[in-house]
């Protein structure tokens, strides 16, 4: 009996979605639980996703045409502005380990066991 064993086919069905998605909520008060789950909606996701990315690749119009956008470029108009990649590893969850057939450890897989 090998309980731990990888499954054979690890191309099962994708996890239904209606799995909730803990969120942090930053507003709330001292001593209340802040890891209420909710969901976010599509734009939501959107925006969230974007801002964390903002400011960090050249604009492409800044140098050539100037770019009409300023203070609002989601892009960096120089080296100053310019700000590093955020590190998303480990932010989500692994599907696969969640299935039971995730090949990597925790140490090599991109997505937290």
């Amino acid at each position: 009996n090998n309980t731990n064993k990888i499954a054979p086919d690890c191309q099962e069905p994708p996890l239904p979605d209606d799995v909730p998605i803990p969120q942090i909520n930053s507003q709330s008060e001292p001593g209340t639980d802040a890891s209420s789950e909710t969901r976010l909606s599509a734009s939501e996701y959107k925006n969230l996703f974007k801002r964390q990315f903002r400011k960090t690749q050249a604009c492409r119009f800044f140098n050539s045409t100037g770019c009409h956008k300023g203070e609002d470029c989601e892009f960096a108009h120089g080296v100053f502005e310019l700000q590093s990649t955020p590190d998303l590893r480990k932010t989500s969850i692994c599907k696969k380990w969640l299935r039971g057939c995730c090949p990597d450890t925790d140490e090599n897989c991109a997505y937290a066991h």
